[in-house]
């Protein structure tokens, strides 16, 4: 009875930690574990896990006002906008998004993230406009069930911090269609790049040559200990 007891109180606890994430399935929590991440001098790591790399955009105003509530990704309500040009960016008002990985469009990204979802990890914001990576911005998702999730997110400071145009944000959450970043505000003529690392992602593919769907990766390691 005690252990049947003990059990059920970690279980509670384990999902009390689970309860300001966007998930409405069960969460694949964190990092793959990577022991001695550097430990073969050659910044790979040494257990065969291989390191998380960022998808990334970068999103430019040339406003010379502020502009509110700004979305970010979202590709089942975007995939069709008519913003898109030819060269797989998206223009909206006076702001473009587009992609910051060579060889790949921000329209690839949004079908991407339709058809092979992943989990963040870490988003990685950096901006030389004063404030810009200050800037509360909020995670959105939905069931087709009805369900729907909305996450404020207020970007803090390390104390420690000397660099003020980086902010890395720990905060997990699911990417797929339905999922998208909204900033409170993009200030004037602001330049933001945005760097999403996932911790696993889905790739059906894999199947076809008998491996499994999902795979999970290792901290990216931008935050030295």
């Amino acid at each position: 009875m005690k252990k049947n007891m003990r059990s059920y109180i970690e279980q509670a606890k384990n999902g009390a930690t689970r309860k300001h994430l966007n998930f409405v399935d069960d969460p694949k929590m964190n990092f793959v574990n990577q022991p001695n991440l550097y430990a073969n001098g050659a910044g790979a790591p040494s257990n065969g896990v291989k390191q998380s790399m960022p998808y990334a955009v970068t999103v430019t105003s040339v406003s010379a006002s502020n502009v509110s509530n700004f979305d970010v990704l979202g590709a089942y309500e975007y995939i069709n906008n008519a913003g898109f040009t030819a060269a797989g960016s998206l223009v909206i008002g006076s702001i473009t998004i587009a992609s910051a990985i060579p060889g790949v469009t921000y329209r690839d990204l949004l079908y991407q993230s339709m058809n092979n979802p992943f989990t963040v990890g870490m988003t990685y914001l950096n901006c030389s406009t004063a404030g810009q990576v200050d800037q509360v911005f909020t995670i959105t998702t939905k069931d087709a069930n009805g369900t729907q999730v909305i996450i404020p997110i207020v970007p803090s400071t390390d104390p420690y911090q000397q660099i003020a145009t980086i902010q890395v944000v720990n905060q997990e959450y699911r990417m797929d269609g339905f999922t998208k970043l909204t900033f409170s505000t993009i200030l004037a003529n602001a330049v933001l790049t945005i760097r999403w690392f996932p911790s696993d992602n889905l790739n059906p593919a894999r199947a076809l040559s008998g491996q499994p769907t999902g795979r999970s990766y290792g901290n990216p390691g931008i935050i030295r200990k």
